[in-house]
Order: structure tokens, then C-alpha cells, then sequence
């Protein structure tokens, strides 16, 4: 029995959903106005650091999938 990481683009496919959750809770945060409000207040530019290192990371990943 193959599993989905198995299948052709199977891991692309899990990445591409869980990319999917990641989108609409940042429009959640963004809309809330929670994000806007923790970049405004983070004056270590910390959260900008971890926003950029991840979004780094998850492009790498899509791009070797």
C-alpha cells in the first residue's frame, strides 16, 4: 500500500496543503490586526528575523519537493 509521500508529487501535495493553513491563518492574523500590531511593537525586529527565516525555509522546501 503506497502512502502519499509515495505517490508522484505526494510530498508536494502535503506541502502545498499545509501551505494552504499556513496562508489563511497569516490573513487571520493580518485582518485581526494582531500581525500588523506585533510588528509594530517588536523594536528588536525578532519577529521579522523568524517571518523571513521561515518564509526562507518554506520556499526551499517547495522548490527541492
Amino acid at each position: 500500500m503506497k502512502t502519499i509521500i509515495d505517490k508522484p508529487f505526494g510530498l508536494l501535495s502535503v506541502f502545498a496543503s499545509l501551505l494552504g493553513v499556513e496562508l489563511f491563518v497569516l490573513y487571520l492574523l493580518a485582518d485581526s490586526g494582531l500581525l500588523p500590531a506585533l510588528l509594530a511593537e517588536d523594536y528588536s525586529f525578532i519577529s521579522r528575523v523568524i517571518l523571513a527565516l521561515y518564509l526562507a525555509a518554506s520556499l526551499h522546501v517547495m522548490l527541492v519537493s
